[in-house]
Formats: C-alpha cells, sequence, structure tokens
C-alpha cells in the first residue's frame, strides 16, 4: 500500500486550519515556559517533577540495556540490542530473522524456503516477561540480578517454569544450600521431587556410591552333599533380612545328588522371592557338575544334570547348554529341555563373564556416547564461539539430521545466540533438519526471546 493510501495525500492548509495551527503553537509556547523541558518529560514521563527511586530490578534492567548498547556496537552486524529485541515483539516481523537475511545477504523467503512460512514467522509472545527479563540478565552474565528476579517472581508465580529457572541458576552458580531449599519448597508446592543437583564446574550429574555394607553371603566350600543344611538354614535367616544375596561357590571340589536337589530348590524359591541374587564361583559350580555326570549312565535322580542345565542358563551359555541337553535326551530316553535365558534377577560376578563396556573401551562411568546423529555443545557458548560455529557446520556437512545435545550447556550470550539462530536459519534453507534437546530453561528462555524455536525444534531438559 502506498503512504499516499495510508496517510492522505498532504493538502495545503486552509485558512482554519491556520488558524488552529497558531492556537497549538501558543499553547506549545505557554507548556515551555512553565519550566519543563522536552527532553526531560521524555525521560521522566509525563506528570512527573522528580525522578523516582528505582527498584533493584530497574537498575538491573538498565544496567542489562547498557550492555546490549555496548555488544550492539560491537557485534552490530550479528545482533542488535536488548531494546531493539524489546521492539522486535511488537512487529510481526521477527529482528533476529531480519538479522538472519542480512548477515547473509539472502532474503528471509530464501533462506527458510518457504515464504508463506517466513512472512508468517513472529517471536513468541506468550514468554513470560519476567522470564524473558532473567533469560536476558543471565546471558549477559548478571547472575544476581536474575536471582532477584526470579525470586521475587516465586511469591505469586504458580507454575513450574520460574521455579526450574531458579534451580538451575543457583546450580550454575553453585549454591548447593539455596538450590537444596529451594528444591524442598518445588516438592511441597507442586508435590513432585525436584531435579536433582548437578555439578557445575564438571557438567555431569554427581553420582554418590552407596556406603560399603556388609555383605549377606553365604559361602558353599568342599563336597555339596546333605551336610549343606545348616548352610542352607543360614540363607534362609539372611534373606528374611536382606533383598540382595550372594551366594559364593568358588571352593566346592564336589558334588551329589542331594547336594544338587539342596541348591535346586533353593534357586527355585528365590524365583518366587523379590530377592536379587549374586553368585561367585559359577563357573566352577558348573565344573563340578560336569565331573560328577557320564553320557549314557542314568543316575537317579537326576538333579545333578537339572542344575547344570540351570547354571549354564544363569551364565547365559546357550551353546554349553543345548550340547548338555542333548546328552541328556541320549542318556534318559526323553525329549530335552528347551533354552530359557534366566531371571534378569540373577548377577554373575565370575571373573570369566563377558566384559562390560566400560572394561574394554575405557570409558568412565560418567561417560555418554551419543547416537551419530548428534553433537554436543557444552560449557559456555560465548562470543563469536568460532570453534562451536565450526564444528557445526563441518558436522553438517556430512549430516542431514543433526541433534544438537545441549545437556551440558550452561551459558549462551547473545552474540552466540545470534550466530546459532543465523546457522539454523541457514541450514533449513538447505533443508537440513536441526533439533536442539536437553536445554537448560535459562538458555532456552534466551533461545525463546530470540525466537530460535520458531524456526528449529527446541527440546527443553526434564
Amino acid at each position: 500500500m502506498a503512504f499516499s493510501g495510508l496517510f492522505g495525500k498532504k493538502k495545503s492548509k486552509g485558512p482554519e486550519e491556520r488558524d488552529r495551527a497558531s492556537n497549538d503553537a501558543s499553547r506549545s509556547d505557554v507548556g515551555s515556559n512553565a519550566g519543563t523541558d522536552a527532553g526531560t518529560r521524555s525521560r521522566r514521563g509525563p506528570n512527573t517533577r522528580s525522578p523516582p527511586v528505582l527498584s533493584p530490578r530497574d537498575v538491573a534492567r538498565q544496567t542489562a540495556e547498557k550492555i546490549d548498547l555496548i555488544e550492539s556496537q560491537i557485534e552490530s552486524e550479528i545482533m542488535a540490542s536488548r531494546s531493539d529485541f524489546t521492539n522486535a515483539r511488537q512487529t510481526q516481523v521477527s529482528d533476529p530473522l531480519t538479522q538472519a537475511a542480512t548477515a547473509t545477504g539472502q532474503s528471509t523467503d530464501v533462506l527458510l524456503g518457504d515464504s508463506n512460512l517466513a512472512h508468517s514467522m513472529v517471536l513468541a509472545d506468550s514468554l513470560n516477561p519476567v522470564l524473558e527479563e532473567a533469560a536476558i540478565l543471565y546471558a549477559n552474565g548478571q547472575d544476581a540480578p536474575a536471582v532477584s528476579v526470579l525470586a521475587d517472581a516465586l511469591r505469586n508465580d504458580k507454575t513450574t517454569e520460574t521455579w526450574l529457572m531458579l534451580l538451575e541458576l543457583y546450580q550454575s552458580m553453585g549454591l548447593r544450600a539455596e538450590f537444596e531449599q529451594l528444591a524442598i519448597d518445588y516438592a511441597v508446592q507442586f508435590e513432585t521431587s525436584a531435579p536433582g543437583w548437578v555439578d557445575m564446574q564438571s557438567r555431569r550429574p554427581l553420582t554418590t556410591k552407596p556406603a560399603p555394607v556388609a555383605r549377606a553371603a553365604v559361602v558353599f566350600g568342599g563336597k555339596l552333599d546333605a551336610r549343606i543344611v545348616p548352610q542352607l538354614e543360614e540363607l534362609r535367616t539372611l534373606a528374611r533380612r536382606n533383598p540382595v544375596l550372594h551366594l559364593d561357590f568358588d571352593k566346592v571340589t564336589s558334588i551329589d545328588s542331594v547336594g544338587a536337589d539342596l541348591i535346586l530348590r533353593v534357586l527355585a524359591a528365590f524365583q518366587k522371592s523379590k530377592h536379587e541374587v549374586s553368585i561367585s564361583g559359577a563357573g566352577v559350580l558348573a565344573q563340578r557338575l560336569q565331573d560328577a555326570i557320564a553320557v549314557g549312565r542314568r543316575d537317579e535322580p537326576n538333579t545333578v544334570w537339572m542344575l547344570l542345565l540351570e547354571i549354564y542358563r544363569i551364565l547365559g551359555r546357550q551353546a554349553a547348554f543345548e550340547e548338555t541337553s542333548i546328552d541328556y535326551c541320549v542318556t534318559y530316553e526323553v525329549s530335552p529341555p528347551s533354552w530359557e535365558p534366566a531371571s534378569p534377577k540373577y548377577t554373575i560376578e565370575d571373573a570369566e563373564a563377558a566384559p562390560t563396556p566400560s572394561d574394554t573401551d575405557g570409558a568412565t562411568d560418567d561417560d555418554e556416547v551419543l547416537p551419530p546423529d548428534a553433537i554436543a555443545l557444552s560449557g559456555e557458548v560465548l562470543g563469536k564461539a568460532e570453534a562451536d560455529m565450526q564444528r557445526l557446520t563441518e558436522f553438517a556437512g556430512t549430516h542431514n539430521r543433526i541433534i544438537i545435545d545441549c545437556s551440558r550447556l550452561v551459558r549462551v550470550d547473545f552474540t552466540a545466540a545470534g550466530l546459532l539462530l543465523n546457522w539454523a536459519v541457514g541450514m533449513r534453507g538447505v533443508r537440513k533438519h536441526i533439533e536442539f534437546v536437553r536445554v537448560g530453561h535459562l538458555v532456552g528462555a534466551l533461545f525463546a526471546v530470540m525466537g530460535l524455536h520458531e524456526i528449529v525444534p527446541v527440546e527443553r531438559r526434564s
């Protein structure tokens, strides 16, 4: 629409209009002579003759605006100042998208690959202004003012997001006592447990190993026969007080049908109970059972054979189980037992047990292997973040789907957030699928201010 269509054509003033203009000028002179400077009125607001006392939140906000202004002067080609963000939220075109198009010399239509989407993209209006303010302060490194903003908001806020942001902020500042007190209040307020404390220095969840306790164990040695009844009575007593039991067969030298029958009864009882059972020496026991049988010799009862097959199940040795079951079939002229995996309640502690991945590749318990289409951002991503942006770009060169894991990402400032936004828009333009996952609440709120979630999916941490 032409400007003439919006505002009408400019007309010359008639006599009446000249009179009204003269009266308006007179009133303007009177206002000026009253001693109220126009610039002062602009700063103080209408009908205000003395500067108000600024609250801590206002001071924090003004400080943030000054920092934003400095950043915009240094990185004007990347991001605007905080006031530009506020103005952009009142328009129908996203300022970050406009900046992204300007930075790459392309229109938003080209970058997004969809003209309708480009014209309809706007910054989200649903973000709570308090959360937006806290996110901006945090991005600027003003942790204490951000704490003040969020703590004030908790008095009337019945949603979880403000609480979660403050919990996360306490973690980033290392304020564990404050975090734990707020976590208790969170549990009372929402009747659910709060997120656990995370060591932000190492950016890994703290894991505390349980204190060593006396083991509820029964050790079998020598020959397993009728004389193990007292040990089984001890095992029954331990089972009344302990949910986890340990059976040690490392020192077994031989076994007969009575001893095998008693152990079979114990294992059958555990199948019906809620106990967990760890076993050491299962391989030794299997060897002693093999020594006690012979193919073609039909021993009665067949408990040694049955126990050997059960131990093979517990050890997970399917090939040995099937071979022994055929020998059993030949000896007793019956159908062989079929293979079934053992109950997961059994844990094998034999040295010959299969090694875990941490035993073979040197990884620690805290290490996490990401899927092939994922790349991580961690720590603080600040300024131009050349290394991080280069990693993302190189990764995108060989992947069409890029999942950016932010579980260890602590902070992103405005400049870096603008670069991530520009990069995401560019990747969308070349048909790349981008996702940000496990994003912290503080960083996620900044991404919402920027409008990043309007371009690519942004998944918050649970």
